[in-house]
């Protein structure tokens, strides 16, 4: 967050915004409860509240149910919440935020049929799937970056897929560029997938399935000048939620 915000994220600070709860549930329960009683605070969700089995039913919901306000990073995110029973009606929806110059078509010669993967290593984030995918498309070569939650799965991997280790977010754009497509086919519903969302501003084709926040915008994907005015546009909006909810000055 910008110090302008004067927000701090998951701590006693002056006001609070609540993200990773089940982090701070694993390590201090009762921090929760403290919080839920004697702050105003703002939930966003970066995931999912119920992914790792971790926090109560009824605790989640009092979490939302308290809050001053929520984010949700997609459109069906929130639809995915409100079917668990999560109040909404005081919730807006932004995506995480992106610059202008961040992520774009530099206009490098990509081997054809190659492929990315960019994220944890994880049989819940899709890998499974990626390696049918692999198996049912010889003609396709597929990279996957990032680190690695389930050894396992390097284990006999398809021949036309390969870990190549990790890689800092400064060379990202320089790698996207090196691909002609993204996959992700994760099990869970991502609550946005900003590596989608960063390969996409790339000029690849993605392959992906119905569980990407990313693609349930009612945006034109057709044209990725007026979808990165849409995303630079939420974090814009992301701000003025926090601060009117707050009573911040810019």
């Amino acid at each position: 967050m910008p110090s302008s915000s004067r927000l701090i994220i998951n701590t006693w600070d002056g006001k609070v915004i609540l993200s990773n709860i089940s982090q701070i549930y694993k390590i201090n329960p009762s921090l929760i409860s403290e919080i839920l009683i004697s702050k105003d605070y703002i939930k966003v969700e970066h995931g999912h509240a119920w992914l790792d089995n971790i926090i109560p039913d009824n605790v989640i919901i009092d979490i939302f149910a308290r809050a001053k306000g929520i984010v949700f990073f997609s459109p069906g995110q929130l639809i995915n919440h409100s079917k668990k029973g999560i109040n909404t009606k005081n919730a807006i929806i932004a995506p995480p935020p992106f610059d202008r110059d961040q992520f774009y078509n530099t206009n490098t010669p990509a081997l054809f049929g190659s492929g990315i993967y960019a994220g944890f290593i994880s049989k819940k984030k899709g890998i499974l799937n990626i390696f049918k995918f692999a198996l049912e498309n010889k003609q396709y070569k597929i990279d996957l970056f990032g680190p690695v939650e389930e050894k396992e799965l390097l284990v006999d991997m398809p021949t036309n897929v390969k870990y190549k280790g990790t890689v800092r977010p400064g060379e990202m754009l320089e790698l996207y560029n090196q691909y002609t497509f993204a996959i992700h086919l994760p099990v869970i519903y991502e609550s946005f997938s900003r590596f989608v969302a960063e390969a996409y501003l790339c000029g690849l084709e993605i392959k992906h399935n119905d569980n990407i926040g990313f693609f349930s915008y009612p945006w034109d994907f057709n044209e990725p000048d007026i979808v990165l005015d849409e995303l630079i546009r939420g974090k814009e909006d992301f701000l003025y939620y926090i601060q009117s909810k707050f009573n911040l000055k810019s």
